[in-house]
C-alpha cells in the first residue's frame, strides 16, 4: 500500500505486518493499514526539527537524532511539531513483532529499559542513528522491489533494527539504578529463565528475597502493570511462537509450558489473545 504526496512515496507496508512512513509536521503515523494503535509498536527516528506530545500523562519532547518507541495501547497524543520536523516511522503489528524466538529475549530487555527509564526515547550516537535509519531505508527498498524471499529479508532486517536499537539503549543506560529498579530488572531476568515452569508470583518474590506484596508494589509503580501481567504476557508470547513455528500438538505445548492440562492452556490463551490456540494456528498458515 502506498500513500503519495507529490512524487515522493510517503508510506509503504508489507502484507499488513510492517510499514515504513515518512513523517513531518502535517503527516502523522498511519496505523490503519496494519492494525489499530492498540496492536502496533511504533518507532520514530527524528531526522530534523522536533515535536512535543503527551505520553502516559507526561509532556515529552523529541529532537533530531533521537529515537522513540510507542508500545501497543500507548500512542502519542496532542502532537505539536516544528516546521522543519522530519522523521522516519516504522510501524510493526504486535504479533509480527515476536515472530523470531531470538528477538523475544532482546525485546523483553528493550521494553524493560524503556519502562525503567519511564521514557521510551533514546539518544544514539550519530553513527548508531545512521545505522538505524539505513536499516529502515533497506526495509522500505525491499517493500518497493519485492521478490520470492522478501518476507524473509524484511523479517531479518526488522530483527537487525531491534538488535541495534537495543544496543543503543543499553549503551546510554545509567550504570547505577535505585533499588526498586534493580529489583525489577532482576525480576525480568528471573522471569525469562523460569516462566515455563513457574506461573506464580510467590516464586519470583522468593527468588528476589522480597515479599510478593513488595514485588507487586514495585512493578505497579514502575510500569503501571501487575506482576501477573508480565508472567502471562511472557507465556503468551512463547505459546504464539510454538503455535506458529512448530508442529507440536496442543497437549505438547501445554505440557512444555507447565499447564495442568490442555483445557487450562486453551482457556488461558483465549483469555489473553481473544481466540483459542487452534484458531491462532490456522490464521498463521
Amino acid at each position: 500500500m502506498k500513500k503519495e504526496i507529490g512524487r515522493a512515496v510517503k508510506y509503504l507496508d508489507w502484507n499488513g505486518k510492517i510499514a515504513c512512513q515518512d513523517v513531518d509536521k502535517h503527516l502523522r503515523l498511519d496505523t490503519s493499514q496494519i492494525s489499530t494503535s492498540a496492536n502496533c509498536f511504533m518507532f520514530i527516528l527524528v531526522e530534523s526539527g522536533g515535536c512535543e506530545f503527551n505520553f502516559i500523562r507526561r509532556r515529552m519532547r523529541l529532537s533530531a537524532g533521537e529515537v522513540m518507541v510507542f508500545p501497543p495501547t500507548y500512542p502519542p497524543r496532542e502532537i505539536v511539531a516544528s516546521n522543519d520536523y522530519k522523521a522516519l516511522g516504522l510501524i510493526v503489528q504486535r504479533d509480527y513483532a515476536y515472530t523470531h524466538t531470538s528477538v523475544l529475549g532482546i525485546y523483553q530487555s528493550f521494553m524493560s529499559t524503556v519502562v525503567l527509564e519511564q521514557s521510551p526515547k533514546a539518544k544514539p550516537s550519530k553513527v548508531q542513528f545512521k545505522i538505524l535509519t539505513d536499516t529502515v531505508s533497506l526495509i522500505r527498498r525491499h517493500m518497493m522491489i519485492p521478490h520470492q524471499l522478501t518476507d524473509e529479508v524484511i523479517s531479518s532486517l526488522y530483527s537487525v533494527f531491534l538488535y541495534d536499537l537495543t544496543a543503543c539503549i543499553r549503551t546510554h543506560k545509567e550504570e547505577t539504578a535505585q533499588r526498586p529498579r534493580k529489583i525489577y530488572i532482576q525480576f525480568l531476568e528471573i522471569l525469562n529463565a523460569n516462566f515455563r515452569e513457574h506461573h506464580d508470583i510467590p516464586f519470583y518474590a522468593s527468588a528476589l528475597n522480597i515479599s510478593p506484596r513488595y514485588l507487586a508494589m514495585i512493578t505497579k509503580r514502575l510500569t503501571g502493570d501487575t506482576v501477573l501481567h508480565y508472567i502471562n504476557e511472557r507465556l503468551v508470547l512463547e505459546a504464539c511462537w510454538l503455535l506458529k513455528s512448530t508442529d507440536k500438538s496442543m497437549q505438547e505445548i501445554s505440557e512444555e509450558l507447565h499447564f495442568s492440562d490442555q483445557a487450562a492452556f486453551s482457556k488461558f490463551f483465549k483469555r489473553n489473545r481473544g481466540k483459542n490456540p487452534l484458531q491462532y494456528r490456522r490464521e498463521q498458515d
